[in-house]
């Protein structure tokens, strides 16, 4: 029986959860099982995840979700008497803290925000590197998250396994055009410094007078009020939208009227783009891709799309206006995006 630890799981919405639920749906069986740690209780995730999926809460998750680790150790400690030979697998480092407990053996997946707090000094950082050294195996996104654990002293090398979608329901790209030349510009992503949202708006505000454009971020979080006021400022109010609380057909939806994807990630010492599963996403629906060389980013996109310095809006604004006028290089970036994606990055 495999057994999969984690504090990130749909209903849930983010990079991470649609990472371990797709691993769930396309490696788990029906005898396996999903410890889910949550800070409010779900009945069921409303996914058919293949795996029974259970979960736990406590009377302090809700101001914590790391509390959710309590029931999952008692839950665990249960399993362990009814299947001892269960193979245990860690949503992240903090998952792993409840079989590091009960000395069973584990793996654990690894991203790259959460290994940045391990260079710091402190039990809490090294508890997490202990955690890590001591688990079977460790699980990266890519060559960007070993990196990371290299820097943290974790220094064999990992099992890279990074994000996949399922396949294109089309073997080939089709190219969105409209009659207006409008440069219909998306965004996808948690509203946190990191995601760079301040520096894509300050680029948009930089495009040439002569290009019609349209700004639409999908995301909620702290930065979302910051956001907001920094997109009602400057003449462009009327350009600019963020949108939070859509549902999976409603992002679809903006997938499918956009004509292509920024993201300007930053590298920042409170968080880092592991890889960007929203890139998939975008290649997924032909979307050509600008983006900042941040973090995981530029092993993901490659060749795919457009690259800049992180957090500089003007070069962003030149990639931007640069691809919008060039429908040629529009279409061979998403193809060559689509081919990639089908390459690496799909459910088989």
């Amino acid at each position: 029986m495999r057994v999969l630890i984690t504090l990130d799981f749909p209903p849930e919405r983010g990079g991470i959860q649609t990472y371990l639920a797709g691993i769930v749906c396309h490696t788990f069986g029906p005898d396996d099982r999903v410890l889910v740690g949550s800070a409010v209780p779900h009945p069921n995730s409303g996914m058919d995840a293949g795996a029974v999926v259970e979960y736990h809460t406590g009377p302090f998750a809700r101001l914590n979700k790391k509390w959710s680790l309590v029931p999952l150790l008692f839950r665990l400690m249960r399993l362990k008497s009814e299947t001892p030979d269960a193979v245990i697998e860690c949503g992240n480092c903090y998952a792993a803290i409840v079989p590091w407990l009960l000395r069973m053996p584990y793996a654990v997946y690894t991203y790259g925000t959460e290994l940045l707090a391990m260079r710091k000094r402190g039990v809490r950082a090294a508890v997490l590197r202990r955690i890590l050294r001591t688990a079977l195996r460790r699980y990266a996104l890519g060559a960007h998250t070993q990196r990371l654990l290299n820097e943290v002293g974790i220094l064999r090398p990992a099992e890279i396994a990074p994000p996949r979608i399922n396949p294109p329901p089309s073997g080939r790209v089709e190219r969105r055009t409209y009659a207006d030349g409008e440069a219909r510009i998306l965004c996808v992503g948690r509203l946190v410094p990191h995601k760079g949202h301040a520096v894509l708006i300050e680029a948009a505000r930089r495009l040439p007078a002569g290009l019609a454009w349209r700004l639409t971020i999908v995301g909620d979080g702290p930065e979302r009020a910051r956001l907001q006021a920094m997109a009602g400022n400057g003449g462009h109010a009327a350009r600019i939208t963020i949108k939070t609380g859509l549902t999976d057909a409603q992002l679809s939806s903006e997938y499918e009227q956009a004509t292509m994807l920024a993201h300007p990630s930053l590298e920042l010492e409170a968080g880092t783009e592991g890889f960007g599963i929203v890139l998939l996403e975008a290649m997924a629906r032909g979307l050509p891709i600008v983006a900042s060389r941040a973090g995981g980013i530029a092993e993901a996109v490659a060749d795919c799309g457009i690259l800049v310095p992180p957090g500089d809006p003007a070069a962003l604004a030149e990639a931007i206006a640069a691809l919008a006028r060039d429908p040629a290089r529009q279409k061979e970036a998403a193809q060559r995006a689509f081919f990639r994606l089908n390459e690496r990055y799909v459910w088989k």
